[in-house]
């Protein structure tokens, strides 16, 4: 886990991730970076990690917080809500809902590995894409900004930025902050999650 305030850019190899308890003690997450201040409940105001499903079971309350999530290994789960209601998660789809949702998981067919976003609602917008097909994508980070990129599997990534380029193998990540382009050049059997968050002007 890397926590980030200042740094404009930032390398996460794939050694450095740390594993720890889901909220609601039912699994475990590996933490790939957290930042931004919160004023009470936590001591992050976003987070990105990744957490391996292996059971049935609710989904850890936070309160205050919006989730995205995306299934990147596995054959999906139904998650169902409090209010009767149903929802099949596929792979690769994206599905936001609010933290203080008590959402409960049922797995498909065997277990299923979650990429997922958290911010602090007050604080922060964010998206999540998957892209599991051959691309070459140049974006800009806005001010007040955050891009973050994790390469899930498949073969090196090469990204540009400042005239540099930096390689992602497997499992690492990188991070960008404020004011930069950078271009994303991804080989056809490489699947990464592109993670844009925006602060709020309050």
């Amino acid at each position: 886990m890397k926590t980030f305030e200042t740094n404009p850019y930032k390398k996460i190899h794939s050694k450095d991730l740390i594993m720890m308890p889901w909220k609601n003690g039912g699994g475990m997450t590996t933490e790939i970076a957290r930042g931004g201040k919160r004023t009470k409940n936590s001591d992050w105001g976003w987070r990105v990690s990744i957490a391996v499903v292996e059971t049935n079971g609710p989904f850890s309350i936070f309160r205050g917080i919006e989730r995205t999530m995306s299934i990147i290994e596995g054959n999906g789960m139904d998650l169902d809500s409090p209010d009767g209601g149903s929802f099949t998660l596929s792979l690769f789809k994206i599905f936001k809902f609010d933290g203080e949702t008590a959402l409960k998981g049922r797995l498909r067919h065997g277990s299923v590995k979650n990429f997922n976003v958290m911010v602090d609602r007050n604080l922060f917008d964010a998206y999540l894409e998957i892209i599991n097909t051959r691309t070459q994508v140049t974006s800009s980070v806005a001010p007040n900004s955050i891009v973050l990129i994790h390469q899930v599997k498949g073969a090196i990534t090469k990204i540009k930025h400042d005239q540099n380029f930096t390689s992602l193998a497997a499992q690492d990540t990188i991070v960008f902050e404020n004011n930069k382009l950078i271009e994303v050049q991804s080989p056809s059997n490489s699947l990464l999650a592109i993670v844009r968050i925006n602060k709020k002007h309050n």
